[in-house]
C-alpha cells in the first residue's frame, strides 16, 4: 500500500491527492495525504530527538507558539504531532519528576486504600 502511494506521489506530486487516492485502493485523498506527510514523506526525522532540535522547540514555545503545525514547520523534519508529544512528554517545565522521592511516609497505605475503595 505505501509502495502504491509513493509511486502515485511520484506521477502525480504533492498536491493531487484525489488522483493520487484513485490509484491507492481502499484510500482516500484525506488518508493518502495524511499518510504521506506524516510517515512517508522524504525529509521527516524519525527517532531520537537532538539538543539543538529540543532547544529550538523550547524557544519556539517561549515565544508562546503553541499551535504545532507552525512549530513543526520551523523545525526540519518533524511533524506538529511529534513537536507537541516531545514538548509535553519530556520538555515542557511543568512536568512531575522525582515525585515518587518526595512522598511522605505512610503514603502508600493511602494509595492502596484508595484504589480498594475505588474499586469497590
Amino acid at each position: 500500500e505505501d509502495d502504491k502511494l509513493r509511486d502515485a506521489v511520484s506521477r502525480h506530486g504533492e498536491r493531487n491527492w484525489k488522483s493520487i487516492a484513485e490509484e491507492v485502493p481502499g484510500r482516500n485523498h484525506t488518508q493518502c495525504l495524511q499518510r504521506w506527510t506524516k510517515v512517508l514523506a522524504p525529509g521527516l526525522v524519525k527517532g531520537h530527538w537532538r539538543p539543538d532540535e529540543d532547544d529550538l522547540l523550547k524557544e519556539l514555545v517561549a515565544e508562546g507558539r503553541k499551535n504545532w503545525g507552525q512549530v513543526a514547520t520551523r523545525i526540519p523534519g518533524r511533524t506538529s504531532k511529534q513537536c507537541r508529544e516531545r514538548w509535553y512528554n519530556h520538555l515542557d517545565p511543568s512536568i512531575v519528576r522525582g515525585y515518587a522521592m518526595t512522598l511522605s511516609p505512610g503514603y502508600d497505605d493511602f494509595y492502596a486504600w484508595c484504589i480498594v475503595e475505588d474499586a469497590s
